[in-house]
């Protein structure tokens, strides 16, 4: 079991010079990271956040690791940058995930699970958003394929 925060744990605007290891972390009420800075890879693989998530403008240069993360509040990425690979393989999203984020590297997604549709678009999706929107996810996929070597 990795570091208990009982109450709200914020780190917003905080800069991390290293790597910075959540690995286990326990967040019992909202996790603030916005504008936090991480220079280099940032692990946050099993950590269980039980309120809300809060990424916003986040800047990760590194890679960052959300393997096996459980996120029972909402999760917000709104203007995260994720500037190395990413991975979310196996995370569990209980309520909202809102992804408007910029992935440098691949973002892996693989047996994530979601509560509620994915929101990347910050809106209820009308027939033209989605429209708009499937070029990007179509892209994306390209990337990821072409990252693997498939």
């Amino acid at each position: 079991m990795g570091t208990q925060f009982g109450g709200g744990a914020r780190f917003d605007r905080a800069q991390f010079g290293g790597d910075a290891s959540f690995i286990r972390a326990h967040f019992a009420s909202t996790a603030g990271f916005v504008e936090a800075q991480f220079t280099h890879d940032a692990g946050f693989n099993e950590a269980q956040f039980t309120g809300s998530a809060m990424f916003g403008r986040a800047q990760f240069v590194g890679d960052a690791a959300f393997l096996d993360a459980q996120f029972t509040g909402d999760a917000r990425f709104i203007g995260t940058q994720f500037g190395g690979d990413t991975w979310f393989v196996g995370a569990k999203f209980g309520a909202t995930a809102q992804f408007e984020a910029q992935f440098g590297g691949g973002g892996m997604f693989g047996r994530a699970q979601f509560a509620t549709a994915l929101d990347q678009l910050g809106e209820e999706p009308g027939s033209a958003t989605i429209a708009a929107f499937l070029p990007r996810v179509q892209k994306a996929v390209v990337q990821m394929i072409s990252v693997r070597g498939m």
